[in-house]
């Protein structure tokens, strides 16, 4: 199981019904854990967060990358959320393997360029 981050921004509109009613946010503990659960997800931990971009961080494990794109997709379709991220995590060991694995091909890579003129086009455009 891969651990996801997940950041949301909540709608206008939620935002509006929790700043009138802050008792629904605890409600909403059971029912995420439920929610998440659903999509085959274990939600590790949860925090609010005290910033303008993002209202809460989640970091869920998640079978595939199919049902954590799913939690997202489901926040967006009942109109909770208005932006968000969803970010796949890495131990410090699949980072290393990572890091590894990328070491050989730094030898074949380069930036896209432009292609070289043919001789003489320079000639031609005069």
């Amino acid at each position: 199981m891969v651990q996801y981050l997940i950041l949301a921004q909540y709608s206008q509109e939620v935002v509006r019904g929790v700043l009138h009613h802050p008792e629904g946010i605890i409600a909403r503990d059971e029912h995420a854990f439920k929610f998440y659960g659903s999509l085959g997800g274990k939600v590790v931990n949860y925090w609010f967060t005290r910033d303008v971009e993002y209202n809460f961080a989640v970091v869920v494990e998640f079978p595939d990358v199919e049902a954590a794109h799913a939690a997202v997709l489901t926040g967006y379709s009942t109109g909770a959320f208005v932006n968000s991220k969803l970010i796949p995590l890495a131990s410090t060991e699949e980072f290393v393997g990572a890091l590894r694995r990328a070491e050989p091909a730094v030898e074949l890579f380069y930036p896209p360029q432009s292609p070289p003129r043919p001789e003489g086009a320079e000639e031609a455009a005069e």
